[in-house]
C-alpha cells in the first residue's frame, strides 16, 4: 500500500478535500494564529514540566494540563467544515500516542 493512500483507506479521509481544507485553513489569520499559540503554549508547558522535575516538584508536573489536551482542545475547536482534517489530525495524533506507548513499554520491560 502506498504511504500517501494511508489516510483515506484508514481514516476514511479523501485526500483531495484534505488538501484543498489545509490551504484553505493557511489562508485564514485566526487559524494560522491560535496554532501559532498552541505552539508557544506547548513550548511554555514543556519548559514548566523541565523546570519542576529539576526541582523534584512531582505533584507541580501533574497539576500541568498534558500536551494531548491542549493539542486536541485547539483542534476540536475547528469548525465542522473542516472535518476532514480533524478526522486526519485525531487519527494521527493517535497513532504517535499509542507509538509513544508502545515504546515506553518496550523501554520498561528492557531495564533492570
Amino acid at each position: 500500500m502506498e504511504v500517501s493512500r494511508v489516510g483515506e483507506t484508514h481514516l476514511g479521509v479523501n485526500q483531495a478535500g484534505l488538501e484543498m481544507k489545509t490551504a484553505d485553513i493557511v489562508d485564514k489569520d485566526l487559524w494560522v494564529s491560535k496554532f501559532k499559540r498552541l505552539t508557544a503554549k506547548l513550548e511554555d508547558l514543556t519548559r514548566q514540566k523541565d523546570q519542576f522535575a529539576q526541582s523534584h516538584k512531582w505533584s507541580e508536573v501533574e497539576s500541568l494540563p498534558t500536551t494531548e489536551k491542549l493539542v486536541y482542545r485547539t483542534w476540536n475547536a475547528l469548525s465542522d467544515s473542516y472535518k476532514n482534517m480533524k478526522t486526519y489530525a485525531f487519527g494521527v495524533l493517535s497513532y504517535m500516542h499509542n507509538v509513544q506507548k508502545l515504546a515506553c513499554d518496550i523501554r520498561k520491560q528492557k531495564s533492570p
